[in-house]
Order: structure tokens, then C-alpha cells, then sequence
């Protein structure tokens, strides 16, 4: 049994909704599926159009094809909605979810003809015609050939030639500048006569496109229409003003000698001319003035005279160069003093230049040559000696400087060879120029050699003389460029010197009261029993003081003595000795002494006639070892006694 269908697209008492992707008219018995390009919901009247640029393909065979409007696809580049969405015709092209083409503009094409979409697809589909060529739209191919007085680059329409341009052929790319001398304000030129010739005053070089000619500038002209580039105004003439067709003459008492000038000069005083145009202004000559109304020359009266473009006459001795003849005013002729000689104005004389100086005519002084010049006497130029040289005058030669002595310019005389300044010297003759003593070098009195500093002194560079080591430091041997500190770990600590320029290290010494030890690198207080007013001291110069002793000069043990009378001190240990003592502590007799007293008056005494036995001498240790010393020296000395007198029977 049929459904009743009460209202479109729904049921009511008995009639069904239909479903979506269908739809229903008032009184239908079926729902039908919604044919291609539309879509429906549930219980729809009838079927939605897809939106602009998308579509649906089935139609009315499939519900879930039509039942959202997801359903609806993106028409794709190259193609335009229209139930469904077909590929764009030849000379079209689009987007996607286009609804339409669009043709391609003129200069553009595209060939195929809605068989490809890919081909149709966005602007970029379009094709540049070649140049010279054109299409009207929507074109499958370039069929235009553009004509002439216009020009089309690839992919443009046809264009008029711009304003200054020309193209007399067709299917051109582009036109051609009117020709050197010619412009343009108009477009579409079809020939080169259709450009107008510049007009006088101006010119166009034709290698720009030109819409209006340039006027030319100051100092050129144009004196005929057409011409393709300014002409400079010749020398006399000028222009100052722009757009200028003929170039004016200077006017009489002007000049200029410059092409392209923009003003003419006036002729200088004591100068003139007569004629428009000129490029130089003529001078009076000698003994002749400007006229009163400039325009000429007139001879001097008696007794003046004028150099070349004077505008007055001067009296001969009141111009320089120039003496009178007879010595007075008003003379009726005067004298030019020329090239090598100079007017004397008190002897009224023409007088030879002194050696070393010049002159080129006309002058009351002679010009001294310059630094390094030279010349004879009555000279008119001077001549140079090269650097390091001088010229002599006795010679008449270019002789070098002497050693010590530099000239950078060549001189007029030995007196302009420089001496070189302290510290630098020229060691050959003909120097051009001093060179630097280096470190621990002087340079000698006359600056021609650099020499070693000596012992005790050093020097830096550009030394004119060496400065003295300061106390407490040395310098050994020659070239020092600097002192040494005693005071060091690399030589004594804490040694001094005796005065400033000490020559060597072995005048690094210990101060009073301290010497220095044999096997230590440094001055250390002396022991008890040394003098400690001494400066100097060494382990082997030690100064003992009396009534002190030491074993030896390598020693630095010092005793006392058990007697001090009997050890008289001093740096060398065998003079320490009083007469006749020796040994440890000056406690043993010497050969031929024994001793005499006791305890305190116990001394050393020669023995007459011969020597005694070695004895100690003690001052100390009791009776007993006195009275044995006592016996014992005494046999000593008469046994001595005895052998001596056999000794001198033998002899006889």
C-alpha cells in the first residue's frame, strides 16, 4: 500500500518525511533522489543547488551522494561550475571554485579547447604572444601583427611608440629614439620624419628618448635647427644665458682666450684693443704708454721711459732695471740692465750679480739662489749641487759634504752642509741625511761615527753621549745599553758599590759590617771578633780584630785568643801573629822562642844563640803544667845552647 503524503516532504497522520538526499511535492506517494548538482536534508520540499564553484555529479542514482552539502566538490582550476563543472573553452582560464572563466588578456592566448583542465588552470595558463604580436580575447593563437608607429613586447597588446620614439615597420618589439637633433611630443609615430627637428638653441644627441629638446647651456649655442649636440663658443666669444643660438662678441677692451667662456674679460692696464672679438689684449710696447682714452699707444717724452704695457712713462731712475744714461732726471735715453745684471740706482751703473745670485733683466736687486743653489758671477739662473754636495767656489765644483755633515737639497757653500744633531752622525762624505747611533753607542765629537760606550756606562738610541751607571749597579765590557743591580739574586744580594760607574761585577761589595760568603750568594753580618767599620769584606778578607783568631782565609769561625795581646788581628791569617807566636789561638811559640813568666806574665821570648823546641803556651791549667812548661822550655833552650856551640867548634 502507497504512503499518503499530506504535506511536501514530511508525514502527517500517516505520510512519511522523506529521507535526506530526497524530496517530495504536496501530494506525492514517493520521495525522489535530488539529480546532479543539489542536495536536500530529511524532509525537504525540494533539492538545494550546490554553492557557487562546487558541484555533485550523480544524478538522482545514489541518496547518500546528495543527502549534506559536503556532498558538494570544488570545481578545480581550469574549470567553472555549471551542473556539473566543465573545463574552460580555448583563450580562457580559471581558478578553482570559479563559476566562471576569465579570458586572457590581449598579448595572451591559450589553445586548447576545454580538453584539459591543467591548461586552463589559473592566470599562469595564458601564453605571451611573441613580440610583435598581439590576440583580442579570448584568443587560441596570436593572429595580430601589430602595425606600424606601435610596438608590443612579448605578452602585451598592441602599444602606440611613446612620445620621442618612432617604428616604421610591423611586428616590432619596440620603437626606435627620433635621431640625434630631433623630438617627439606626440605618440604613434610611424616614421622618423614624423620627430620635428629640434629648434635653434637647442640640440638632443638622440641616444634618449627625447620629448622636448634641451636648451643648451651657458657658454654653447645652437646657431641652426637639427643639431644633435651644442657647439662651444670659440675663443671672443661668449654666451651667458641658456638657449643661446649664436654666441656673442667680446665688445672692444674685452677678452677671452677659453672656449665655452660665459663672460669676456677686460683688458688688464697698460693693455687694449680695437676690435670686437678678440681673444688677447694687446700691450704697449717698450718706451711707449697707454694713451689717455685707452685705445692706444703714445712714444714717451726725452728722458722717460716704459717697459712692455706700461700706462705711464717713469723717470729712468725711479724704475727698477732701468738707470739713466747721463745720471739725471729727463734724460734722453735710459739704460736697460739685462739678464746677469742689476741697476745700481747710486752709481746710475748696470752691475754684474754676485756669485750665488741671478737675475733675468729689469730688477735693482740680484735674487739669491736657493737652498743648495749656485752660480757665477753675472748670472741669470742658478744652478744646483746634488744631495750630500756643496759647490765650491775656489773649484768651481760640486764637492761632497764632509763627514758629520748632511744636505738634503744640495748647497751653495760648505756652510750649508748641516751638522747632524747629537746622537746621529753620516760616517762617509756626501750624506743626503744622518742615521741613529743604536743602543749602547755615542756618537763622537765631530758626528761621523757612532762608538761603543765603555765600561760603567750605558746608552739608548740617538745617544750623543753615554750616562753613568747609578751606585749599586755595574755595567762590564763595552756597548751596554743598560746597568745591572749588584743587589740581585743573579749576583750579591745585598752588595753596594763604592760610587756611581762601577766598570765590573767584582765592584759589587758588601757594605761595613757584613762581607761575603765564599759559598753563598749574598752579604751577611760579620761574626763577632771582625771589624765592622770595613766595607768590602770577603770569607778570605775578613779584618779580625786584635785579640781574635781564625785557622785560615777560607774560614769564617772567629775565636778569641787565650791571650789577646798575642793575636794582632787583620784580614790576611798569617800576619795575625804578635812575634814569636803561631798555631791555634797564637797559643804556640815559634821556632826559636820559648816562654818566660807565668799566668798572667807567661810570654814568649827569643832564645839566645839558638832556636827552641815548639811550645805551647797556656796561661791557664795550674802549677803543674806551668813548672812542666817551665822545665821543659828551659832544657829546650840549653840543649839549643849546647848544639849551637858544637855547631860553631865544627865550623872552626
Amino acid at each position: 500500500m502507497l504512503p499518503l503524503i499530506s504535506s511536501p516532504g514530511s508525514s502527517d497522520d500517516g505520510c512519511l518525511d522523506c529521507e535526506a538526499g530526497k524530496y517530495s511535492e504536496q501530494g506525492s506517494t514517493s520521495c525522489t533522489i535530488c539529480s546532479f548538482g543539489k542536495y536536500s536534508s530529511a524532509a525537504s520540499a525540494s533539492c538545494t543547488s550546490c554553492p557557487s564553484g562546487k558541484y555533485i555529479t550523480d544524478d538522482s542514482t545514489t541518496v547518500t551522494s546528495h543527502d549534506d552539502i559536503a556532498d558538494c566538490v570544488d570545481c578545480e582550476a581550469g574549470k567553472m561550475a555549471n551542473d556539473p563543472c566543465i573545463i574552460c573553452s580555448a583563450g580562457r582560464y580559471s581558478s578553482a571554485v570559479s563559476t566562471s572563466c576569465t579570458s586572457c588578456s590581449p598579448g595572451k592566448y591559450i589553445t586548447d579547447d576545454a580538453t584539459t583542465a591543467s591548461l586552463h588552470a589559473d592566470l599562469v595558463a595564458c601564453v605571451d604572444c611573441d613580440a610583435g604580436k598581439s590576440s583580442t580575447p579570448p584568443a587560441s593563437s596570436c593572429l595580430i601583427a601589430c602595425p606600424i608607429g606601435t610596438h608590443s613586447p612579448p605578452g602585451s597588446p598592441c602599444l602606440n611608440c611613446e612620445a620621442g620614439k618612432f617604428n616604421e615597420n610591423v611586428q616590432q618589439e619596440s620603437c626606435t629614439n627620433c635621431g640625434a637633433g630631433r623630438y617627439s611630443d606626440t605618440t604613434g609615430n610611424k616614421v622618423e620624419s614624423d620627430c620635428r627637428n629640434c629648434e635653434a638653441g637647442t640640440a638632443s644627441s638622440g641616444e634618449v628618448r627625447t620629448t622636448t629638446c634641451p636648451e643648451c647651456p651657458e657658454g654653447k649655442s645652437a646657431p641652426a635647427p637639427g643639431l644633435g649636440y651644442c657647439r662651444g663658443c670659440v675663443a671672443g666669444t661668449y654666451s651667458d644665458s641658456p638657449g643661446t643660438i649664436l654666441c656673442d662678441l667680446c665688445a672692444i677692451g674685452k677678452y677671452t682666450s677659453a672656449a665655452q667662456s660665459t663672460s669676456c674679460d677686460d683688458c688688464v692696464a697698460g693693455t687694449f684693443n680695437l676690435v670686437e672679438g678678440s681673444v688677447t689684449c694687446d700691450k704697449c710696447p717698450a718706451g711707449q704708454k697707454m694713451n689717455d682714452d685707452g685705445d692706444g699707444c703714445e712714444v714717451c717724452p726725452n728722458g722717460k721711459f716704459s717697459n712692455p704695457g706700461s700706462t705711464s712713462c717713469s723717470n729712468c731712475d725711479e724704475t727698477p732695471g732701468y738707470v739713466s744714461l747721463s745720471g739725471e732726471s729727463g734724460a734722453a735715453a735710459c739704460e736697460y740692465c739685462g739678464p746677469g745684471f742689476y741697476a745700481d740706482q747710486t752709481s746710475h751703473t748696470c752691475k754684474e750679480c754676485e756669485a750665488n745670485t741671478f737675475s733675468v733683466g729689469g730688477v735693482d736687486e740680484c735674487v739669491p739662489c736657493p737652498a743648495g743653489g749656485h752660480s757665477q758671477k753675472g748670472s741669470t739662473a742658478c744652478e744646483q749641487c746634488l744631495t750630500g754636495k756643496y759647490f765650491d767656489e775656489l773649484s768651481n765644483t760640486c764637492k761632497l759634504c764632509p763627514s758629520g755633515k748632511f744636505t738634503a737639497s744640495g748647497g751653495s757653500s760648505v756652510s750649508d752642509c748641516d751638522a747632524c744633531e747629537d746622537g746621529f752622525y753620516s760616517s762617509e762624505p756626501g750624506s743626503s741625511t744622518c742615521f741613529t747611533c743604536t743602543p749602547g753607542k755615542f756618537t763622537n765629537a765631530e758626528q761621523a761615527e757612532c762608538l761603543f760606550c765603555p765600561a760603567g756606562k750605558i746608552s739608548g738610541v740617538v745617544a750623543s753621549s753615554c750616562s753613568v751607571c747609578e751606585e749599586g749597579k755595574y755595567a762590564e765590557g763595552e756597548g751596554n745599553t743598560e746597568c745591572q743591580f749588584c743587589d740581585d739574586d743573579e749576583m750579591l744580594v745585598g752588595s753596594i758599590t763604592l760610587h756611581n760607574g762601577t766598570t765590573s761585577a767584582s765592584g759589587c761589595i758588601c757594605p761595613a759590617g757584613e762581607y761575603a760568603h765564599f759559598n753563598k750568594n749574598t752579604c751577611q753580618n760579620v761574626p763577632d771578633g771582625v771589624e765592622t767599620s770595613i766595607q768590602a769584606m770577603t770569607t778570605k778578607t775578613l779584618n779580625v780584630k786584635p785579640g781574635f783568631w781564625r785557622a785560615n782565609a777560607s774560614s769564617s769561625e772567629i775565636l778569641p785568643c787565650l791571650s789577646p795581646e798575642h793575636c794582632l788581628g787583620g784580614p790576611d791569617p798569617a800576619s795575625q801573629y804578635k812575634e814569636g807566636h803561631s798555631g791555634p789561638l797564637c797559643a804556640v811559640f815559634a821556632d826559636g822562642y820559648a816562654s818566660t813568666g807565668s799566668g798572667m806574665f807567661l810570654k814568649c821570648s827569643l832564645c839566645e844563640g839558638g832556636d827552641a823546641s815548639t811550645t805551647i803556651a797556656v796561661g791557664f791549667g795550674g802549677f803543674f803544667l806551668v813548672v812542666f812548661l817551665m822545665i821543659g822550655i828551659a832544657c829546650c833552650c840549653s840543649k839549643r845552647k849546647k848544639k849551637a856551640g858544637r855547631d860553631e867548634e865544627e865550623e872552626r
